[in-house]
């Protein structure tokens, strides 16, 4: 009998925006070379299909989390042969959330951060009268 596994993302897996992922399965008694569709799905509801070239025997994709994506903690994947849903495998819930800045905007907060100055005034003890 056919059969899909996605061992990752896990359930409970925090993804952040702007960052890659493993994606990984396994199958058993699907032939080498069958066409795999890979969906996003938000809330149990179709999001978007992550790619439309993986192949059964392929194992693995690697994904570049959007940065546009809502943050979630309700995001799954969903993996099964195109044009036909059995078998289909889909992962427990994960989160996609946050965002790496790039490093121009890392460099730019940098700079700023070294040029701005803080002023300390010594300030004297009051002493017994």
């Amino acid at each position: 009998m056919a059969s899909i596994t996605i061992s990752a993302p896990a359930t409970g897996a925090s993804l952040v925006k702007g960052t890659t992922t493993n994606i990984t399965w396994s199958v058993s008694d699907i032939a080498d070379g069958t066409d795999m569709t890979l969906q996003l799905r938000l809330n149990g509801s179709y999001d978007s299909n992550l790619t439309s070239t993986i192949h059964s025997e392929d194992g693995s994709y690697t994904w570049l989390v959007p940065t546009d994506l809502t943050a979630s903690s309700n995001y799954t994947l969903r993996i099964f042969r195109t044009g036909n849903f059995t078998p289909t495998a889909e992962t427990g819930n994960f989160r996609i959330g946050g965002v790496i800045e790039s490093a121009s905007d890392s460099t730019s907060f940098s700079e700023s951060v070294s040029t701005s100055e803080t002023t300390w005034a010594e300030i004297e003890s009051p002493t017994d009268s």
